[in-house]
């Protein structure tokens, strides 16, 4: 089974996606934005991953605390650049009377589930 993983980037937190290859979502957390934030995320995706190769992980800014801590810790770590994020998310929102289901990390997480058209700098 392959995962992926998307981390919704903001000032104080993070939020994070795992969704496995049929879409499904593995867990979803916030992250505050220090080591702790990091050591926890780390954390998450080793439960996850077990004895599996790395987790892919599609994040805003390839700059950071979490960039360079998941750049150190060997998880492939794909750069998504946040506009065409949101172009995505439209495509992909499901709508319901007057209720919109997409969440901006899965979001990121299905970008990089799909493929090299759609998350094109892996580091």
């Amino acid at each position: 089974m392959e995962y992926y993983a998307g981390l919704d980037w903001g000032e104080s937190h993070h939020d994070l996606a795992v969704v496995d290859d049929q879409g499904r979502l593995i867990t979803h957390t916030r992250l505050p934005d220090n080591p702790e934030g990091l050591a926890h995320l780390l954390a998450v995706l080793a439960a996850i991953r077990r004895n599996r190769r790395s987790i892919p992980i599609g994040i805003e800014t390839g700059r950071g605390l979490m960039a360079a801590g998941l750049l150190k810790a060997g998880q492939p770590v794909v750069v998504l650049n946040p506009t065409q994020v949101a172009n995505y998310r439209s495509r992909l929102a499901v709508h319901r009377k007057s209720q919109t289901v997409a969440t901006p990390t899965c979001s990121r997480t299905s970008c990089v589930s799909t493929g090299p058209h759609t998350a094109p700098r892996q580091r």
